[in-house]
């Protein structure tokens, strides 16, 4: 996750020693903090993209949708960012950070809702710059069984 880079100059150092430590080792594999949180977290989970696009797509509550996609894109960076902090870097002391299942349950979780809301929140964007293309609608109803059985 990305840190929003708000506030006053102790905010910033904080977020400039986290950077400063961000080499890990993700189950053996040495990677940053940046790449394991675009691709480690994802890539552990075994999943082609195709199943791990449709887990997320199952996973949503059309009821849950306004919620996500409420706020500005200042409010959706300010929210990842608290959760960069309370999940990202929570990470073990020492020099070398070994990370490997405790991590992974811990935010495998929080990655898929990230990845969620940003999909929702892209649609959002795409549905308000096209008009009446209801994308959101599309891709729920792509995932409804009754569309799925018939192709």
């Amino acid at each position: 996750m990305r840190g929003v880079r708000h506030g006053d100059d102790n905010s910033r150092k904080k977020v400039h020693n986290v950077r400063g430590h961000s080499s890990v080792k993700f189950f053996g594999k040495k990677m940053n903090l940046h790449s394991l949180w675009d691709t480690g977290i994802i890539e552990h989970a075994g999943l082609d993209e195709d199943s791990f696009a449709s887990e997320l797509l199952q996973n949503i509550d059309a009821a849950s949708i306004p919620a996500i996609q409420a706020g500005d894109v200042v409010d959706w960076a300010n929210a990842s960012h608290a959760l960069a902090k309370a999940h990202a870097y929570r990470l073990p002391s020492g020099s070398v950070k070994l990370l490997g299942q405790r991590y992974y349950d811990a935010n495998a979780d929080t990655v898929d809702d990230q990845l969620t809301k940003a999909g929702l929140r892209l649609a959002q964007i795409l549905n308000e710059s096209f008009g009446s293309a209801r994308l959101t609608d599309r891709w729920l109803d792509s995932t409804s069984p009754s569309t799925t059985d018939q192709r």
